[in-house]
């Protein structure tokens, strides 16, 4: 049995801390620990590290039997061989078998016999009886379902050569290994009709006998290249009890698309949890994903984002995460494009709170409390994407409230007659209001000459300066011959507003003679009235010396 860190060991002789174990790698270390899109596997509290290397077949393994300390990591590797028959692979997968065996299945770079299935047991590798074998593949995933002992497969894509074949599209197939008999199985569940898309680096999780299927590069049978990643607008779910597969839409706060991320089982029993990747999609293509929790009810398909305590790992891609008792354990991967990750990362998701350290490993998540309804596969409530065009909609969506057309068209219909109705109202009422404020152009008040003029804001300003010689029984008038001066300024009067309201009412009540002569009091008035344009007017200052105190025009 090998440890790693040279200095470790020499500090441990010594009775010392370091306060990292990782900065004591060597470059022999580095590059052994150098994995990525490995598969794991926890027995008692060991966890087990599988492929992930073009180069190191080496199984790695943490004990978390007294907890882990992410500042004093021990990682450990037996140093036997294996053989010629069993070489480096990446891109497979491991599930847990009876007893202490583990089962797994190469992937891209293996030889014939790791790409059927083997078995590891105690640090000893041997070719795993298997019946009706598949086409070798890489990049599918595996679950192991405890109620049957069955591990259920999904998607992936086809070797050639012990090589992913480029021309070759995603998998779309289901299958199943018994592990007791051995024997495998492809699955052929009811579906709504529609072409299922194959998936390839996706990731897949078993909870209360439903596997759910998200993520990944999509795929068409016949299709030249491979189609879109899938996001996490629906989740591909398999029923295993009723044998039926089926994409729904998720709800809630659902996370920016990716891949290369990584999922764990939440602590309710129900829920999935992911972490890291690299975003694909849109501005941040290519981009590491932020250090953000979201968290998967399986029972709803609801999405949320979890906020955290503590200090995140930072980015990670193509890394693994691994349930023990509270925490997700997040280890190896990459860090970016060039740098592999060689610490590990712990999530408290009691507390939903990143630490160091932790000492209990006692199993603490529930069992599953409920179950996602699938959809009729007989509906026709489709929501196409476009890495699926089977999508449908969530039963639990809620509903929204449709409006009545015809309802909607004769009260619209009823509101605009009242609006114009009440418009017409306004708009005759407004022409009435302006005709009966038309004025008589003698009532209409201008602009005084001067803004000390002394007009008083009433009844009294002048509508016009006539001379009162002008009248026939005056001894002035210029008309009748005499010898006196004519327009004496004492006999000259100036009429206000007030004083012709005044002449209107007398007029109104001096009605014609019946033979249609008017009288002589309506005759005076007139030849006075044709006399103004031969008046003089007189100036402001006259008018305000003919005002007396309570500012009336009176006759001097």
């Amino acid at each position: 049995m090998r440890i790693t860190g040279r200095f470790v060991r020499a500090a441990l002789a010594a009775i010392t801390v370091l306060p990292t174990l990782i900065s004591a790698l060597s470059d022999v270390d580095k590059n052994t620990l150098s994995r990525q899109y490995a598969s794991t596997v926890t027995k008692k509290n060991i966890i087990r590290f599988f492929g992930g290397s073009s180069t190191h077949l080496e199984v790695l393994f943490l004990d978390a039997t007294d907890g882990l300390n992410a500042n004093n990591l021990t990682w450990q590797w037996p140093d036997k061989s294996p053989g010629s028959d069993f070489q480096a692979f990446t891109r497979g997968v491991a599930f847990a078998g009876n007893n202490d065996d583990i089962l797994l299945q190469g992937g891209e770079g293996s030889t014939t016999i790791m790409e059927n299935l083997v078995v590891f047991n105690n640090n000893n590798w041997r070719q795993a009886p298997a019946i009706d074998k598949p086409a070798a593949a890489a990049f599918m995933t595996a679950n192991l379902n405890p109620l049957d002992n069955s591990a259920y497969y999904f998607g992936g894509r086809l070797l050639n050569n012990h090589q992913l074949n480029v021309t070759a599209t995603s998998l779309n197939t289901f299958r199943k290994f018994d592990i007791i008999k051995g024997r495998w199985l492809i699955i052929e569940p009811a579906t709504n009709g529609i072409e299922r898309p194959g998936r390839t680096a996706h990731t897949s999780n078993l909870i209360n006998n439903q596997v759910f299927i998200m993520g990944g590069v999509s795929g068409f049978k016949n299709a030249s290249r491979a189609g879109p990643s899938a996001d996490f607008a629906s989740v591909l779910v398999y029923d295993i009890s009723t044998n039926t597969a089926v994409s729904v839409t998720t709800l809630g706060d659902i996370p920016p698309a990716r891949n290369s991320y990584s999922t764990a089982l939440g602590l309710d029993g129900h829920s999935i949890v992911i972490y890291g990747g690299i975003l694909v999609g849109g501005k941040d293509e290519d981009k590491a994903a932020p250090s953000d929790v979201y968290v998967l009810d399986t029972c709803s398909l609801t999405w949320s984002k979890q906020s955290t305590k503590g200090s995140a790992p930072g980015s990670l891609n193509s890394h693994n995460a691994i349930n023990i008792n509270n925490y997700m354990v997040l280890a190896l991967g990459k860090t970016n494009d060039k740098d592999y990750n060689f610490n590990i990362a712990i999530l408290d998701m009691a507390q939903w709170k990143w630490v160091s350290t932790f000492t209990e490993t006692e199993d603490t998540i529930q069992s599953g409390s409920c179950k996602f309804e699938l959809p009729s596969i007989n509906a026709t409530t489709f929501s196409p994407m476009n890495y699926d065009d089977g999508v449908m909609i969530n039963p639990l969506t809620p509903v929204k409230k449709k409006v009545d057309s015809k309802g909607f068209g004769i009260g619209f219909g009823i509101l605009a007659v009242v609006l114009i109705a009440v418009g017409a109202y306004f708009y005759v009422k407004r022409v009435r209001n302006k005709k009966s404020r038309t004025l008589n152009p003698r009532w209409m008040r201008s602009a005084p000459a001067h803004t000390n003029s002394g007009y008083s804001n009433d009844r009294d300003y002048p509508l016009f300066v006539y001379n009162k010689e002008l009248d026939a029984d005056n001894i002035n008038n210029p008309n009748v011959p005499r010898t006196q001066t004519a327009f004496a300024t004492n006999d000259v009067r100036t009429y206000t507003a007030s004083d012709h309201e005044q002449w209107e009412q007398e007029l109104n009540s001096d009605a014609a003679n019946s033979n249609g002569v008017a009288s002589s009091r309506n005759s005076d008035i007139w030849n006075r009235m044709r006399g103004l344009n031969d008046a003089s007017v007189i100036s402001d200052e006259e008018v305000q010396r003919n005002r007396t105190n309570n500012g009336r025009l009176v006759d001097l």
